[in-house]
């Protein structure tokens, strides 16, 4: 099965695997590196993620902003036990 592209000429990488996030779009990489906190529970961790980058890009803000504020997010969340009390709000 091939994967498809869900954002045009973009390519997403996986969180663990390289420590952070690597954003690629046309010509232009960005990574971001992941927060070091000690982790409690990761089982809310991807809905924080994508729940807070598409609620950041929604608002206006640029991608690379956007993934800051959702690693932020992610690595407060991941520090909580439960999944939707763990989600911190901002």
């Amino acid at each position: 099965m091939k994967k498809k592209k869900l954002f045009g000429n973009t390519k997403q990488s996986h969180y663990e695997e390289v420590g952070g996030v690597i954003y690629c779009r046309n010509q232009e990489t960005t990574q971001i590196p992941a927060i070091k906190v000690k982790v409690m529970n990761t089982t809310a961790a991807v809905d924080a993620f994508i729940g807070f980058l598409l609620s950041e890009l929604r608002a206006g803000r640029n991608t690379q902003t956007a993934l800051k504020t959702a690693i932020t997010a992610t690595a407060i969340c991941i520090t909580r036990q439960g999944a939707a009390t763990s989600i911190h709000s901002f």
